[in-house]
């Protein structure tokens, strides 16, 4: 896949997972849902880097470092800040929805002293 369209096919589903997973954190986590949002795409951002660095490496291997894609500093930057700014949002919204169920239901917010 080339372009646009291949980029888009290949991050959405990986941010769709992350702000999923970030929204659920940030619920189960109650006063710092954005903090635990963050952490959840802080540990994809490390694990994807591993496993991308573990996939470079046996390109090495195989022949020399000319077989590696240039690296495109800039897209992963932006990439990394919209990852972790979807992530924060999803997860302080997570821990917002969750007061407010809590709330309805009658159930003391212990966390909120």
């Amino acid at each position: 896949m080339a372009g646009a369209g291949g980029l888009l096919a290949l991050g959405l589903p990986n941010f769709t997972a992350v702000v999923v997973g970030s929204f659920v954190a940030g619920w189960v986590a109650g006063r710092t849902g954005a903090i635990h949002g963050a952490i959840v795409a802080g540990v994809y951002i490390l694990v994807s880097g591993g496993f991308n660095l573990v996939a470079e490496i046996g390109l090495v291997k195989q022949g020399s470092a000319v077989l590696l894609p240039p690296m495109n500093m800039a897209g992963l930057l932006v990439a990394d800040v919209v990852l972790l700014s979807g992530a924060a949002f999803a997860g302080a919204l997570g821990d917002g929805l969750s007061r407010v169920q809590r709330r309805a239901r009658g159930t003391p917010d212990d966390r909120s002293t």
